[in-house]
This record gives structure tokens, sequence and C-alpha cells, in this order.
């Protein structure tokens, strides 16, 4: 820029020097035209010559041209150094501003050199936080991994062994043979037609070798290897209806985040005698399970319920059609769910539950909806045989896009058919579930009718 301006100021000062000369010339010229007038007075006789008068005429001529091309030189050389002279103040005005910017550059470097050292310090920072990530979610897939491998343990070891009840150990076959004689004995009771059956059936179930005590026994083990943040808590809760001194049960359930492996799905089925002819049952459709051979140890419902019609002989007439779909804070045997029924079946219903702690889980205990309680009874409850690396394998394929299908095979109606459908993996993944009595002799359902199969996104669960 300072070598355009002395550039600019040459060119001025070669203007200046042209005019100089132009005008000189003019003077010049201006004299010549003088001293030609003056001799043209003074000399008539030139006038008279026409030779000396033609060279007089040329050489006026001549010295007009001049005079005229001298003026007209100095007219452009004053325009462009008018021209040159308004360049120059420009140039000048951006040179000042120049030196101006190049004065505040110092300042401008101080605080770019800062800006860059922050920056460095916040990468540094974000890489270090980024380190330490990634080393905190190793060790939670570590520990996943060991929890999963604990819970495929305690499974096993409850499923092919034994249980702890109390501080006993007690096998299989022996707890097996203990409920069969408990059914048997809650069996007499209710054919007896007792009026005191309900608080006998209670003691039967809530002896230490029970299926309460057997539950509660089991998820105190997988409590402590599994840690409270995984907890699961399936409770359920009888309280008197103020307005028509029913028991009422309310559904009390809260899902902490859990391991996948020890969710699989099972379709609870009841099953219910009765001595004058078939009963109607409310039994949660859905219910997300861990299960052994005799059936649930805990869970929760999809506020899906279906109306089960069961005959008194076996194999069982189920007939399971959508009944009631009730919100989340409603009660999931409340008001509503006796008025349906009573209005489908044209009876008055009361509910009737074997303790006060019982849960409509298949599995542990049962709650009933029948005119007469005393001539409903229970009979041994369906229990699932799983293998629990299958269950795990297919649950941790599972995600929150996944849609998980239940539906009987074709092929053997002893067995529920599970199928988890990944869109975003293009893949289907199935297994099944055998359906088993007490006595491990398989439940056939040949009756069993679904229109169509029950579709549950994952991230309902």
């Amino acid at each position: 820029m300072v070598s355009v301006l002395l550039d600019a100021k040459r060119r001025v000062e070669n203007c200046t020097s042209r005019s100089r000369k132009l005008d000189n010339a003019c003077v010049s010229a201006c004299n010549i035209a003088a001293v030609l007038n003056v001799a043209n007075v003074e000399f008539p006789e030139v006038q008279e010559d026409g030779v000396a008068r033609k060279k007089w005429e040329r050489l006026v001529e001549q010295a007009r041209a001049e005079l005229q091309g001298a003026q007209e030189g100095a007219d452009k050389e004053k325009q462009e150094r008018l021209r040159e002279t308004e360049r120059v103040k420009i140039l000048e005005r951006e040179v000042g501003n120049l030196k101006q910017e190049t004065a505040t550059l110092p300042a401008k470097l101080v605080n770019a050199t800062a800006l860059a050292e922050q920056r460095e310090r916040e990468r540094l920072e974000v890489m270090e936080r980024a380190s330490e990530l990634k080393q905190g979610t190793d060790c939670l897939r570590e520990e996943l991994q060991q929890l999963r491998n604990a819970s495929c343990g305690i499974l096993e070891s409850i499923t092919r062994n034994g249980y702890w009840i109390g501080n006993d150990w007690v096998e299989s076959a022996q707890l097996r043979d203990a409920y069969r004689e408990s059914e048997k004995d809650l069996r007499r009771l209710l054919e007896k037609d007792s009026p005191h059956v309900k608080e006998r059936a209670v003691k039967l179930f809530d002896t230490p070798w029970g299926l309460k005590a057997l539950k509660d026994q089991v998820w105190k083990r997988l409590s402590a290897a599994l840690g409270e943040q995984y907890a699961l808590l399936s409770s359920r809760v009888i309280t008197n209806d103020t307005k028509s001194g029913d028991q009422v049960l309310h559904r009390g359930v809260d899902l902490c985040e859990s391991p996948p492996v020890l969710l699989v799905f099972m379709l609870p089925l009841v099953e219910v005698t009765a001595d004058r002819g078939p009963t109607e049952v409310f039994c949660p459709s859905g219910s997300v399970l861990m299960t052994t051979k005799l059936g649930a140890i805990y869970g929760f419902d999809t506020f899906l319920e279906h109306r089960v019609q069961v005959g008194r002989n076996r194999p069982h007439d189920l007939r399971m059609v959508p009944a009631i779909v009730i919100g989340n804070s409603s009660p999931l045997y409340g008001e509503r769910a006796f008025q349906w029924l009573k209005r489908e079946s044209q009876v008055s219903v009361k509910p009737f539950a074997l303790g006060d702690q019982a849960s409509p889980i298949a599995g542990i205990n049962y709650t009933f909806l029948d005119e007469d309680p005393a001539s409903v009874g229970v009979d041994a409850p369906p229990a699932t045989s799983l293998d629990a690396l299958v269950a795990q394998r297919n649950a941790e394929s599972v995600t929150s896009n996944d849609v998980l299908c239940m539906y009987l095979t074709a092929a053997d109606q002893h067995q529920l058919g599970i199928r988890i459908d990944s869109p975003e993996r293009k893949s289907s993944t199935k297994y099944s579930l055998k359906l088993l009595d007490i006595d491990e002799d398989p439940i056939s359902v040949p009756r069993l009718k679904m229109d169509s199969t029950i579709s549950l996104s994952a991230v309902d669960f």
C-alpha cells in the first residue's frame, strides 16, 4: 500500500512538471502571437508582398495551432493532476486506516492466542473425560456380564437342583412332593365346603413349604446377587371397598432397571375347577415373568386382560379374547372389572382371594371371581420348562424397536412360541416355552383359538 501511495505521488509530481512546461509553452505561444500581431500592425508593407504575406499567415496559423494545442494539453494535464491528487488523498486515508488496524493487531494476536490455548485445554479435558467414560463403560459392561452369568447360574441351580427355603435346602423333587400334598389338602378342604376354607387355605400356602415362601426366598437370593439397582418389584395389595364391602385387588408395580436376561415371556394359564359348570376368571395376559418348573417367581402385567373360560376336566377349554383394558392409575381388579363381569355373565360377582398377599400371577397365588367362593378350587398351577441360556441369548437381542409376538406353535399344541422381529436388522428370532403341569406332563390346549398374535413392543416393558 505504501509503494502504491509513493507511485501515485510520483505521478502527481510528473503531472505538475508537465503542467508547468505546458504553461510555459502557452506563455511562449501567447508571446509569439502578440509579437505577430504587433508586427502585422507595425509592418504594413508585409501585407503588400504576396510571398511574405503567405509566409506570415503560415507563421500566424502555426503559432495559433501551437497555442491551441498547448492550451488543450494544459487542460488535460490539469484534469489528470486533479484525478491523481484525489487518488493520493484516498490512498492516504487507506494508509491511515491500515496504520490504525496495524496498531490493534498486537492486542488481537494476544486474544487469539489466549482463545487458542483455551480451546486446546477444553479439547484435552474432553479427551480425558471421554477416556474416563470409556473406562467406566467397560467396567459397567464387565459388571453386567458378571451379573448375567450369576443370574444364569442361579436360574440353573434353582431349576435343576432345588431351592433355599429359610435356612433349609430343599431338593426340587422333595418340594414338588410337598406342594402336591398341600394341593391335595386344599382340594379336600374345598370339597368339604368348609366355612373357614379361606383361612385354612391361606395357612397351607403360607407354610414354609408354600409357594409364597418359595417366591420370597428365591427373590432374596436374586436380589443379593443382582444388587438393588436392578431390583424388580412386583406387589399386589388387597383393600376393602368402602361402598360394597368387597375386597378389591389393586395393582402396585414398580419396575426399575433390570438386566434383559431376567425377562422371558410366558402366557399365564390358570386352571380352575367348579362344582357347577364352567367358571369365568380374570387372568392377566402378556406377563413378563422369570419362571422355574413350578411357575412364576415374579412378574408384571401389560395391563391387557383376557377372559378365560375353564371347564372342570382336562384338556382345558380356554377361550381367550380381549376383555378389559384398564388405565395405569385404575385398579386391576376394581369395581369396573366386577361390573363388566356381572354384565357379561348375568350373575352376582364378588372377589375371592387366597390370603391378604395373594397375587394373580400364575404359579404363586390366585384371585378368583365367582358367585360362591366356597365352590371354587385350585388345581395344580402350570409350570414352564425353559433353557436359561436360550432365554439369555434371545433377551439380549431385544431392542426398543423390536416387536415380540406370542403364539401357539402349529406342530405342537404343548408349546407357546415367542417370535422377536427386528426391523432394523431385518431378522426374526424364535423360541418356545413348554406348558407342563406339576407332574411335568404336557398341558394340551387343542381348543385354544387366537384370531391374531399378541404383538407388544419391547419398549412397553
